[in-house]
């Protein structure tokens, strides 16, 4: 974690972070299941952040997403574009790619909450330059995975999908260590979702 924050050593703050888990990859665009629970365009993720806390909770928002898959949806798009077999489906995907690929970067370029919050990603690029564990960087994605696992149940704050069993997981593990501000991100918008019990991944 202090690697990920650059904090000082020698006198280290107090750690106060949201882990965000934004499934927005292709993938979960495409997906059928469990749809009226969705929520792809990062935007309407972000302000649903904005609408539950109107003052920053938190000095870090850690994203959690498949950077390297949402990448490579982008670059595949002018390939797609120009088969004659494309068709609207298709084009509202990578349009959505596009747009959320360009929206991730500028907010780990400027921040949230008009720049007062910092954003900052971790696990694959984490593992992408362990350079001292070749497993690790021959493994990125699942050990990227694991990397954010962690840091997302130290957060002080979580918010993910209930459309993913990775953020589930996450939720689960929180609620059994007595960290109960977790929360889901909805059409609507957040709802806690640890308030009855740990909850169940039902899609």
């Amino acid at each position: 974690i202090s690697c990920v924050f650059e904090y000082d050593r020698q006198k280290p703050p107090p750690l106060s972070y949201m882990a965000l888990h934004a499934r927005i990859e292709p993938d979960m665009q495409k997906h059928m299941i469990c749809k009226d629970l969705k929520v792809t365009n990062i935007s309407d993720i972000i302000q649903s952040l904005y609408k539950e806390f109107e003052e920053p909770p938190v000095s870090k928002v850690l994203i959690i997403l498949n950077r390297p898959i949402l990448e490579k949806e982008v670059a595949d798009v002018k390939g797609r574009n120009n088969n004659s077999n494309n068709n609207n489906s298709n084009n509202n995907h990578d349009a959505l790619a596009e747009y959320n690929l360009r929206v991730l970067n500028e907010i780990v370029q400027s921040g949230l909450w008009g720049g007062r919050v910092q954003v900052v990603e971790a696990g694959t690029g984490l593992a992408k330059q362990s350079s001292s564990y070749p497993i690790a960087t021959e493994n990125w994605s699942l050990v990227g995975s694991i990397i954010d696992f962690f840091l997302a149940v130290q957060a002080s704050i979580f918010v993910g999908t209930a459309v993913s069993s990775f953020s589930v997981d996450i939720e689960i593990t929180r609620f059994h260590r007595d960290q109960m501000e977790n929360y889901h991100y909805l059409p609507h918008g957040l709802e806690l979702s640890t308030v009855t019990g740990p909850p169940r991944f039902e899609c």
